[in-house]
């Protein structure tokens, strides 16, 4: 009879054992499944009026400031309205942008930032090549004039 009592306390802990663990397995699984939904990057959140000033610019306004946005130097997006020195490195990190409403995505642009830089575009951006550094003419090496 001790035996018997024996035999089904035992198989009561592994039995409680198990399902211990199947638990633990399951809420790892859930765990790692919300984990992975936190950290799937969702696309910026566009307001009616944001996107109502996208669809505004022309196609050919929207590639040059797509342009501009990809391509352009850390100089030449700082002369954008509202982005310094730090939103301009976050804009090059976030690169490429695929639409021009993806800027807001950037870390420190918001709605205001953005409709002052959609306002710019549609009066007219610089190209990315005519902001680089013109180089200084070079002179021919000789002998200098001398005045008397």
């Amino acid at each position: 009879m001790k035996r018997l009592i024996a035999l089904l306390v035992g198989a009561t802990l592994v039995a409680g054992v198990q399902a211990a663990e199947k638990a633990k397995s399951s809420s790892k699984k859930t765990d790692t499944a919300k984990t992975e939904k936190t950290e799937a990057p969702a696309g910026p959140k566009v307001s009616g009026k944001s996107q109502e000033a996208a669809d505004g610019l022309t196609a050919a306004q929207k590639k040059a400031l797509l342009s501009l946005l990809n391509e352009g130097t850390e100089k030449q997006l700082e002369s954008l309205p509202g982005l310094g020195d730090t939103r301009a490195k976050a804009l090059i990190k976030a690169r490429p942008l695929k639409e021009v409403t993806d800027l807001l995505g950037v870390e420190g642009v918001g709605e205001g930032t953005f409709m002052d830089i959609v306002a710019q575009a549609k009066k007219g951006l610089e190209k990315p090549e005519e902001g680089e550094p013109k180089k200084k003419p070079t002179t021919k090496k000789g002998k200098k004039k001398t005045t008397k």
